[in-house]
């Protein structure tokens, strides 16, 4: 091989190596929790700042099974979702500030949008999982999601 080539790749390759380093460092270990509800485990990444909320899951094509998002607001509200730059259907969930289940919408497709998904009541907590999560996991109002 030629000098040139080698440099090349070495160069590509330190490239790529930095790039993989640097978004497995940007996604630290406790931007996660497990959560459980009727004995099902989710793994949610957590949404605690208002430019993480904006972005959700916009412009995602795939969520894993039983992984979703966990946005946490600083007060009690009826907080809303929408469905905007979305590519999958997610069931959307709202939790009171004593992580139980107030309300939630199954199958939110990502054609609703402008459409506003609103709870009936005060929520601090919201899950986006892939839609069905809920049917599956047979959650109800007044069911709690468990996380530390």
């Amino acid at each position: 091989m030629n000098r040139k080539l080698i440099i090349f790749l070495v160069l590509v390759t330190a490239i790529v190596v930095l790039y993989y380093y640097s978004i497995s460092n940007s996604i630290k270990e406790n931007d996660f929790i497990i959560a459980r509800i009727n004995n099902n485990k989710f793994y949610l990444q957590i949404l605690d700042t208002s430019d993480k909320r904006k972005v959700g899951l916009s412009g995602r094509r795939k969520l894993e099974s039983n992984t979703g998002m966990l946005f946490i607001f600083d007060e009690n509200d009826r907080h809303e979702i929408w469905m905007k730059d979305m590519l999958l259907p997610i069931d959307i969930i709202w939790l009171d500030e004593e992580k139980k289940v107030v309300d939630y919408v199954t199958d939110a497709k990502p054609d609703s949008y402008p459409e506003v998904f609103r709870p009936q009541y005060d929520s601090k907590y919201v899950v986006e999982v892939n839609a069905g999560a809920i049917d599956n996991a047979d959650i109800k109002i007044g069911d709690f999601l468990l996380w530390n």
